[in-house]
């Protein structure tokens, strides 16, 4: 993938650096979608599933903002330190993830009081 320099990168942060920047976009085959509620605001996560069974999660906060990014490998998860600090390094990823899936239409459907009502699994 494309990748952005990331600023303060420590051992953690690296490690999900460098894994996002090796990854081929093209490995992704599957996208589950997770609709919540909490209180009165909607979320989503996008949970995507790669051929070899590593998860890539987004958190999008209200509907309006990806708030975080983690990977889920098979005995190890990875999270960004401090997540606020690298919001534009994890809107440069999701965007790829956005383009590639062909989501940026039904992103403009929901918000925080309208859920996502589409199908929540594709398979690529």
């Amino acid at each position: 993938m494309n990748v952005l320099g990331m600023e303060d990168m420590n051992e953690n942060n690296k490690e999900i650096f460098n894994f996002f920047k090796q990854l081929n976009i093209e490995d992704v085959e599957k996208l589950v979608v997770i609709p919540q509620r909490i209180s009165a605001y909607h979320h989503t996560k996008f949970r995507f599933i790669t051929k070899n069974g590593i998860k890539l999660v987004f958190h999008y906060v209200r509907n309006k903002i990806i708030s975080d990014v983690h990977v889920v490998k098979v005995r190890d998860n990875l999270f960004l330190d401090i997540q606020y600090k690298h919001q534009k390094w994890i809107d440069h990823i999701w965007e790829q993830f956005v383009e590639h899936f062909n989501l940026r239409i039904r992103l403009l459907f929901i918000n925080e009081t309208t859920p996502w009502k589409w199908n929540t699994e594709f398979i690529y």
